[in-house]
């Protein structure tokens, strides 16, 4: 449960957000390409969209208090996850992470115009959702597909990361005013959209966009995603498995060691394979990493990021972090399946 805006008679519990391997944010990120990149990036000509698979899993003993949406036009995602505390006053805590969520979309879904932002999206949705009571985080991202840019407002501690070529580029940080006090848009908060952590970064076909809850990144590292993900690409195309590339310790001392990439799963070869298995809706790559966070949630000894970062904040604790888990993997992908598929 994390405190309520500015509802001081909540006692919050001990939640941290995940740092580990964070980039500093506030400025736009540039991404060079190597020339296997430069490669990749003319394999699609058209505009490219999001190409998105969901998955929500509830709290085992809570009901789901978070939120998502895909726009139609694939040029937009996000995710919200309510402020659990909401509840101990008679208050539907998804209430209005589900509604911000549905506003956001319906803004998405609309013509495009020059305001067509994360920020703007985020407005929007609160604009409508004054009155309602709850609060939550909130992380939009708007893909400006001529441009192959990934334009970004992340308020709170819900996040995402962008993969490419088996390696972790980009991953958004947590913003929190103390500890188990993440910003949060809603009644009682001073918060605003505009107070959003914004970031621009470059795109091409073949990249993957993790956008998550806290329970995602509370309970795996950042390395964990990406060989989960990568598990899961290996049973959708029907190849190998790839080896685990890490090491997460349990017990006292919490480490983590990686060799990346892990494999070549994601290069330019397979990448038609991803599309035509993610068009395919047989596999979803984002139920896959969702359920190994909610495994992570259960476990009383795993080191999670979680359970390091509250060590490192003085309180005792191992294991996971039991909480909904909110989880978009989207792959940058032409509008409409290649001929060639």
């Amino acid at each position: 449960m994390r405190g309520i805006g500015l509802l001081n008679n909540i006692k919050p519990s001990y939640k941290i957000g995940v740092t580990l391997s964070a980039m500093v944010v506030g400025a736009a990120l540039t991404v060079k390409m190597t020339p296997n990149a430069r490669a990749m990036s003319t394999i699609a000509k058209s505009p490219v969209r999001l190409l998105t698979h969901s998955s929500a899993v509830p709290h085992p003993e809570k009901a789901y208090k978070g939120g998502f949406f895909v726009s139609d036009n694939g040029l937009a995602i996000g995710v919200a996850d309510g402020v659990g505390g909401w509840a101990t006053q008679g208050v539907d805590p998804s209430k209005y992470s589900k509604s911000l969520m549905k506003w956001a979309k319906d803004k998405a879904d609309q013509p495009i115009t020059d305001n067509f932002t994360p920020q703007a999206l985020m407005q929007y949705a609160y604009d409508k959702c004054k009155g309602i009571l709850g609060s939550s985080t909130a992380c939009i991202l708007v893909l400006k597909s001529e441009e192959s840019k990934l334009d970004s407002a992340n308020l709170g501690d819900s996040g995402f990361m962008v993969i490419r070529e088996g390696r972790v580029i980009y991953r958004s940080m947590e913003q929190v005013k103390g500890f188990n006090f993440p910003y949060q848009l809603g009644a009682g908060s001073p918060d605003l959209p505009k107070d959003a952590f914004k970031i621009s970064t470059a795109v091409q076909y073949g990249d993957f966009v993790v956008v998550g809850s806290d329970g995602l990144f509370d309970n795996m590292y950042n390395e964990e995603i990406l060989h989960t993900l990568e598990k899961g690409i290996a049973q959708a195309i029907g190849a190998e498995e790839p080896k685990q590339c890490y090491t997460i310790t349990h017990g006292r001392r919490p480490s983590i060691e990686n060799t990346a990439p892990s494999s070549t799963l994601m290069s330019a070869d397979n990448l038609e394979k991803i599309e035509k298995a993610m068009r395919s809706n047989q596999f979803n790559l984002a139920e896959v990493i969702a359920k190994q966070a909610m495994q992570n949630g259960h476990s009383e000894t795993l080191v999670t990021p979680f359970a390091k970062s509250a060590r490192e904040n003085g309180y005792r604790f191992s294991g996971g972090k039991l909480d909904d888990v909110t989880v978009l993997v989207s792959m940058i992908a032409p509008p409409k399946v290649k001929s060639s598929l």
